[in-house]
This record gives structure tokens, sequence and C-alpha cells, in this order.
């Protein structure tokens, strides 16, 4: 199976921009927007973002759930 389409040139580059000494989560602005009262999330550096800055504007670390 191959798939194509800009959510999966984002996943791929934000995978890519992702810390490695650590496992991390790392949510778009889309889904930090829409999970943003039931999570909490520190955003990346624009810089951080790599291939991922030319699709989306930020991207959020996940820190944790809201209580």
């Amino acid at each position: 199976m191959t798939i194509f389409g800009q959510p999966v040139n984002i996943a791929a580059n934000l995978c890519e921009a992702a810390v490695r000494d650590r496992s991390v989560i790392v949510l778009d602005e889309r889904v930090h927007k829409v999970l943003s009262d039931k999570v909490q999330g520190e955003q990346l550096p624009r810089e951080h973002l790599g291939k991922a800055a030319s699709y989306i504007e930020s991207a959020y670390e996940l820190q944790g759930l809201r209580s």
C-alpha cells in the first residue's frame, strides 16, 4: 500500500523533526486546536519544524493531559 497526500507529508516531516533522545508525541496545529481543552502542549520553535514548516505554522509537543 502506498499513501500520498499533504497529511502524510506533514506527519513524516514532524517525525523527522522530533527529538530522538526520548519518546515524544508531536501534534500539528489543527490537532492541538481540537484537543487544547484536554491536553497540555508546548509549542515547538518554528526552526525545529524542519520541512513541516512549509505545510504548517506551528506544532506542539504533548506534555500531558488536563485534569
